[in-house]
């Protein structure tokens, strides 16, 4: 049986000044003076497989769907199915099978960094998926690798 312990200390900054609780709390939730930084951290990118009708998804709750210490892990959110934790192609060409069955079989949507939609190709190629990509470049590339 497994057993969490939680709890929020006060930490020091650099300079050895205390931040309370409280404040700690605002900047986890970026509330706040910290509800800015929120925004304006736009360089992140989220790495989602979907489809242009989002209503197809499974809830709209965050569901762990898959997970291994060494393979990755898949998740259903609001916008789709994630990939994280250093997923290997196996683990993307799961993901693809499930958003595929999930989206009923429309072409996928992938957001995500340059880097991210590589792997999903080299995936969907290695383990030769019968799935379509919405953008044209994409599907294009997918194909080429298909068939070589």
């Amino acid at each position: 049986m497994a057993m969490f312990h939680f709890r929020i200390k006060s930490d020091k900054k650099s300079d050895g000044s205390k931040i309370s609780a409280v404040q700690h709390v605002d900047y986890i939730r970026r509330q706040g003076i910290y509800s800015e930084e929120k925004e304006s951290n736009k360089k992140f990118v989220e790495n989602i497989i979907t489809t242009k009708n989002h209503q197809l998804t499974l809830n709209d709750q965050f569901d762990l769907l898959y997970k291994t210490d060494e393979f990755g892990c898949i998740s259903n959110s609001p916008k789709g199915i994630t990939v994280t934790n250093k997923p290997s192609p196996t683990t993307f060409a799961i993901a693809l099978k499930i958003a595929d069955e999930t989206y009923k079989h429309q072409p996928l949507v992938i957001n995500g960094s340059d880097n991210f939609k590589k792997k999903v190709t080299n995936a969907a190629s290695l383990f030769q998926l019968n799935i379509n990509f919405d953008d044209e470049n994409l599907q294009k590339a997918f194909l080429r690798k298909k068939n070589l």
